[in-house]
């Protein structure tokens, strides 16, 4: 049983340090051994505000005076105190830390050292080698020559494919990325024309498959849009099919023209989506005036869609092409979506939508995603999007569906 002269003997001294304290406490458990270690635990958390258990107590008394024991004998003649030799076996338990340190460290640059060594040597080695072949199969020939010089663009035959989409005709922007209004839509479709008809004649190709993926005009679907807007929906869609009919015009100087459209979302008369009817939508008037209005070009063909309003098909050179805006798509679901469309594997899928080209494979079929002609308007900005104006031209041959993919910035 601890007696109150012991308990008072264990408070801890107004000057005394945590490690003196300790020590102290330690060296009189040694010297009381009638004094249990949860009595100890009691009275030592109590003077120094802790929470710790007998255990942890009594592993460190243990080593403490263990390690005192082997280290520090002082004499009877030696006139350093309790608490000198304390200190003197708390700086050297800190002086082993260190050195302890200082090996883990030194280990760890020998290591480096020799994973250095080794890339250095196996450089060393991979060069000596590269010279070695290139110097022995600079006397060799591994393909076979050609049977003839072929001509770049040659009798290849070839078709192309312009995608246009993302036009948003009529909105006004002028940010840090990009100014645009509808002067500025007619600017960047006569760079558009004149690329295109350049790659025509150098590719050589005739045949052009022009596929609207929509979006031609801003619409009224949001009220941001309304605002920005500097047009009604019905002057949009009346100028842009007339700008669309005088682009394929000058197109159709260079080339027989197959076009074909999609709805689309930014077209929808009725506001709230929920409520709308696909079917009315002034994307519908499109392909109605380009009828009327080149009738009496013979170059020039408007053709229809065979599964729904939305979803345009063709055949490019043999090739299974399908298309459409991409409002109902995302580019990870697409290529399987246009499958159970189709009830066929198709070779080339074509959308837009999203502003930015994107290309990826799946299934042996490639999926293609064209740009926008507008550019980062307020909503792609406040989104962090960003993107250059473009459209796509994909010039396919008998043994490719996409032997060129030409990105056109505009």
């Amino acid at each position: 049983m601890i007696q109150m002269n012991e308990i008072e003997a264990l408070q801890k001294m107004p000057n005394e340090s945590e490690h003196d304290y300790r020590m102290r406490c330690y060296l009189f458990k040694q010297a009381n051994p009638h004094i249990s270690w949860p009595q100890m635990t009691h009275i030592m958390n109590d003077q120094l505000s802790l929470d710790l258990t007998d255990s942890t107590y009594r592993k460190q008394s243990k080593s403490w005076l263990n390690f005192e024991t082997d280290t520090v004998q002082p004499s009877e003649d030696d006139n350093c105190g309790e608490t000198e030799v304390d200190n003197y076996i708390y700086d050297l338990n800190m002086l082993l830390r260190e050195i302890k340190k200082a090996k883990v460290q030194l280990a760890d640059e020998r290591t480096q050292n020799q994973a250095y060594i080794r890339k250095m040597s196996r450089e060393e080695t991979l060069i000596a080698m590269a010279k070695e072949v290139a110097s022995t199969m600079n006397t060799k020939k591994l393909l076979p020559p050609r049977d003839h010089l072929i001509t770049f663009g040659g009798t290849v035959e070839r078709e192309g494919i312009l995608c246009l989409s993302d036009w948003h005709y009529g909105i006004e922007v002028d940010n840090y990325f990009n100014t645009y209004n509808p002067m500025i839509c007619v600017d960047r479709l006569k760079t558009l024309r004149d690329e295109v008809i350049a790659k025509g004649k150098e590719l050589k190709f005739t045949k052009l498959h022009v596929t609207n993926l929509s979006d031609l005009i801003s619409g009224r679907i949001h009220m941001q849009l309304r605002i920005e807007s500097r047009y009604d929906a019905v002057t949009q869609i009346m100028h842009v099919s007339e700008i669309l009919a005088e682009f394929l015009s000058d197109l159709s100087e260079h080339f027989e023209i197959d076009y074909r459209d999609c709805l689309d979302n930014h077209s929808r008369l009725e506001p709230n989506k929920k409520e709308s009817i696909e079917l009315e939508s002034l994307a519908r008037i499109i392909p109605w005036y380009l009828e009327d209005r080149l009738s009496n070009n013979k170059r020039i063909n408007i053709l229809y869609n065979t599964y729904a309003d939305d979803i345009i098909t063709f055949k490019v050179l043999g090739w299974e092409v399908v298309a459409v805006h991409g409002h109902k798509d995302t580019p990870g679901k697409i290529i399987n979506n246009m499958i159970a469309a189709t009830r066929k594997r198709n070779d080339l899928v074509l959308s837009a939508h999203y502003h930015h080209f994107s290309a990826d494979e799946e299934h042996e079929c490639m999926r293609i995603s064209n740009g926008t002609l507008m550019g980062v308007d307020t909503h792609s900005q406040d989104l962090r999007l960003t993107s250059k104006p473009s459209q796509n031209l994909i010039v396919a041959n008998r043994d490719n569906v996409t032997e060129f993919i030409c990105k056109i910035n505009v």
